[in-house]
């Protein structure tokens, strides 16, 4: 399995659609006001750079397949139950935005790079929380499920 997908907003949405997503939260729509032939000549162009990054395989016969540890991080964010935008400001820096999707038990941390996007699966609710509150001073003791997380609002003014 993969640790990381690097890929462009386009790649992201493309696969997305191919995984019978109907939205993608978080993300802008990367193939607004194209004309249908310019989608298709693109679609084309989509298929052969996922190729090269060795994120899916062109059969002899022209059929075109998504590896699985790729469609698999991709399902989480695009087919999401939970979705968690996260804000970083601090004095003198650049806002941070980091997005987080919660499918069962999997989780997939999703944040812009040069490139576009890259993704990275999050071991458990416990390293969602210590990513969310890196460079936040949060107290966190454990919680065992997103439900048990509480932030109260002393906690959150002092953030």
């Amino acid at each position: 399995m993969k640790d990381e997908l690097i890929l462009s907003p386009r790649e992201l949405l493309f696969i997305s659609v191919l995984l019978d997503a109907t939205e993608f939260l978080g993300i802008p729509d990367a193939f607004f006001g194209m004309e249908e032939s310019e989608m298709q000549q693109e679609l084309l162009s989509l298929q052969s750079s996922l190729e090269k990054k060795g994120y899916a395989e062109m059969d002899f016969d022209g059929s075109f397949a998504l590896k699985d540890d790729v469609s698999d991080m991709v399902d989480v964010c695009a087919n999401c139950d939970i979705f968690i935008v996260v804000d970083k400001n601090k004095a003198g820096k650049a806002q941070i935005r980091e997005l987080y999707y919660v499918k069962s038990a999997d989780i997939v941390k999703l944040s812009e790079v040069k490139e576009g996007y890259s993704l990275t699966f999050i071991c458990d609710v416990d390293g969602l929380i210590k990513h969310i509150a890196e460079g936040v001073e949060l107290q966190y003791d454990g919680a065992s499920s997103l439900k048990d997380v509480r932030l109260t609002n002393e906690v959150l003014f002092n953030v």
